[in-house]
């Protein structure tokens, strides 16, 4: 990848990180599993129910 002005690489001035969320453990507890469950929320009430559990 290069700057978008300039066109010198970006070499380790950037980090690009994949989540994949369909990949997520269902029976395990945790607040960052939490946090990937509220970003693959498809109903409203699923993002309600994660923010109760933990309204953070």
């Amino acid at each position: 990848m290069l700057e978008k002005d300039e066109h010198f690489p970006f070499n380790d001035l950037m980090e690009i990180n994949v989540l994949n969320l369909e990949r997520l453990p269902v029976d395990e507890e945790s607040k960052l599993l939490d946090w990937l469950r509220f970003l693959k929320a498809e109903k409203e009430e699923d993002f309600r129910m994660l923010a109760a559990k933990n309204p953070i």
